[in-house]
């Protein structure tokens, strides 16, 4: 990736933000360019993840010489918009006339830890020379901090959305961002395959499969047949009745196929594995990747909606 593409991505997200901030300001809707840097930085820090993978050799390198630039580029930048998305949400939060304590709650903390282990990722990576010192505990935290920041962005999009924290929903929320994680990591492994990559691959689908079943099937439809009711009748009777007539909707016949999309990711995974060393590996891989990104995509799709849903039972 290219020194200027990344310095033009980021400075395009803080227009979108700094427009964000102008247009939501004092507003109920305050807290959507909190999110928003939040989601920036999330997709900066995949990209992070994958020019790290490469410099380490867990991903195919594709003779990029410029990668260790790239990552280090990319690693400023989410450092940068974990930091201002914190001092967003405490900007956010002070507006509230009787303010929560940002940092007495597990949100806060969260989002501190993640803005400060973003800073000492940059900062030991320029400071320190010998860089095997350093190693083994940055690629640690590395993969740890998309696990964070991905809860970190449920947990907010349920606060913002709904002003409470709704137990189920929650755990629904943050199952689908890890099973979203899953998937983008097996596209980064099929796009850049090496000899344990496909393995990795593997292992990514089969747990996404089972997340999204857990997630979707098991807590999604419990939560729809126990807690939803109330809600649907709110939001019928109120004047966002499409919110459940047309987006709910919607999101129900995702609900039934998109595990069973994961499984047969995973089943044309492990065919690939089973195959290793297939001539024609690179036309295998392309209708693998789009049922990949189907699933990536319904994902997202699956968010958004859920989001507009709680959010008109939440004004109903």
């Amino acid at each position: 990736m290219q020194i200027h593409k990344v310095n033009i991505a980021a400075i395009t997200a803080l227009v979108l933000i700094l427009a964000a901030f102008l247009f939501t300001v004092s507003t109920d809707l305050s807290w959507l360019g909190h999110g928003l840097a939040g989601l920036t930085g999330l997709g900066f820090l995949i990209l992070n993840v994958v020019t790290g993978g490469r410099l380490a050799g867990r991903l195919q390198r594709d003779g990029d010489h410029d990668i260790y630039a790239s990552h280090r580029k990319l690693g400023i930048w989410f450092a940068v918009f974990m930091v201002l998305t914190f001092l967003y949400g405490l900007r956010v939060i002070i507006e509230y006339e009787e303010p929560r304590p940002l940092l007495t709650s597990v949100h806060g903390w969260i989002g501190a830890s993640i803005a400060a282990l973003a800073v000492i990722q940059v900062v030991s990576s320029l400071i320190v020379k010998k860089r095997r010192f350093i190693r083994m505990p940055h690629a640690l935290v590395g993969y740890l901090l998309p696990v964070l920041v991905i809860i970190e962005a449920a947990w907010g999009l349920q606060i913002g959305a709904v002003g409470i924290i709704k137990n189920l929903v929650l755990i629904h929320s943050v199952l689908g961002g890890i099973t979203a994680a899953a998937v983008a990591w097996i596209v980064i492994e099929i796009r850049h395959p090496t000899p344990n990559g496909l393995y990795r691959a593997r292992l990514a689908a089969f747990f996404a499969a089972a997340i999204n079943i857990t997630g979707c099937w098991i807590i999604g439809g419990y939560h729809y047949l126990t807690a939803y009711p109330e809600v649907k009748e709110a939001i019928k009777a109120g004047p966002y009745d499409w919110a459940h007539l047309i987006v709910l909707e919607t999101k129900e016949h995702i609900f039934l196929f998109l595990p069973v999309i994961l499984v047969c990711l995973a089943l044309m995974v492990h065919g690939m594995v089973a195959r290793d060393g297939l001539p024609d590996m690179a036309a295998v891989r392309k209708p693998v990747l789009m049922v990949a990104f189907l699933g990536l995509s319904l994902i997202a799709l699956m968010f958004i909606m859920g989001a507009i849903v709680s959010i008109a039972g939440s004004l109903s």
